[in-house]
C-alpha cells in the first residue's frame, strides 16, 4: 500500500482588482450618490415650494372671503343707519318737532333748523335699494324745504327781537319794515362811517342767511338825518 499525500491544491488567491479600476468604481459610486442626493434635495424644495404655494393661496382666499363679508357687514349697516334716520325724520316731520311752537325758544331753533337743512338737502346713499325707504327720505326732504321757507320768517323775527334786546344796551334802536326784511338800526355809533363798515361786514354773512333785504345805519332817529344803506341781495 502506498501511502500518498493528498494533492497539493494550486495556490490560488483572489485577484488583485487594478488600482485604477477600483478607484473609477469609487467615483461612479460617489456620482450616483450625488445625483441622489441633488436629486432629494430638489424634490424636497419642490414639495416645499408646492406647500408654500398651496399654503399662500389658502390664506388669500380666507382674507378675501372675511373681507367680503366685512364690506357686506359695512353696506348692511350704511343701508340700515340710513333707513332708521329717515324713519327718525319722517317721524319728526309728522310729530311737530319743526313746529313753530316747538322752536320757540332761540337756541332750539338753531338746532332744529340746521337740522331741517341738512335733511332737505340728503340724498340717498346709492347701496340703499329699497324704493319704500327711498320715497321715504324723498318726501322727509321735500318737506324739510318747505319748512324752511316758512320758518326763515319766524327765524328772522327771533332774530330781530334779539337784536333789539342786545343792542339796547348800546343805545342802540332797532326797527323794521318791508314784512322784517328791511332793518334799521339808529344810534350815536353810526356817526361814523368807519364803524358803519366794520359793523356791517361782520353781520353781512347772518343778515343774508336769515334773508335780510336791506340794512339801513343811522346816527339818530330824525326823519332828516342822513342815513346809510346796503343791498344784500346784489
Amino acid at each position: 500500500m502506498n501511502n500518498q499525500l493528498p494533492p497539493q491544491l494550486p495556490n490560488q488567491t483572489p485577484p488583485q482588482i487594478p488600482e485604477r479600476q477600483s478607484q473609477s468604481n469609487y467615483s461612479y459610486y460617489q456620482s450616483i450618490q450625488k445625483k441622489k442626493r441633488a436629486y432629494n434635495i430638489k424634490l424636497f424644495i419642490g414639495l416645499l415650494i408646492g406647500f408654500v404655494i398651496v399654503v399662500s393661496l389658502f390664506i388669500i382666499a380666507f382674507m378675501n372671503s372675511n373681507d367680503d363679508k366685512s364690506k357686506d357687514f359695512a353696506l348692511n349697516k350704511k343701508t340700515q343707519e340710513w333707513k332708521d334716520k329717515a324713519i327718525e325724520d319722517s317721524t319728526h316731520l309728522a310729530n311737530g318737532y319743526y313746529s313753530a311752537v316747538a322752536m320757540s325758544d332761540f337756541e332750539v331753533f338753531i338746532k332744529r333748523y340746521h337740522q331741517l337743512e341738512l335733511m332737505a338737502v340728503q340724498q340717498h346713499p346709492k347701496e340703499v335699494t329699497d324704493s319704500a325707504v327711498i320715497r321715504m327720505g324723498n318726501r322727509n326732504a321735500n318737506a324739510a324745504m318747505d319748512m324752511l321757507i316758512d320758518s326763515i320768517t319766524v327765524y328772522r323775527n327771533m332774530y330781530t327781537q334779539i337784536l333789539k334786546d342786545k343792542l339796547w344796551l348800546d343805545n342802540i334802536k332797532v326797527k323794521t319794515e318791508n314784512g322784517g326784511k328791511n332793518l334799521w338800526l339808529i344810534g350815536g355809533l353810526f356817526a361814523s362811517n368807519r364803524y358803519i363798515a366794520e359793523f356791517h361786514n361782520g353781520m353781512k354773512p347772518m343778515f343774508k342767511a336769515l334773508g335780510y333785504k336791506r340794512i339801513y345805519y343811522k346816527w339818530v332817529d330824525v326823519s332828516s338825518a342822513e342815513y346809510t344803506y346796503y343791498d344784500l341781495d346784489k
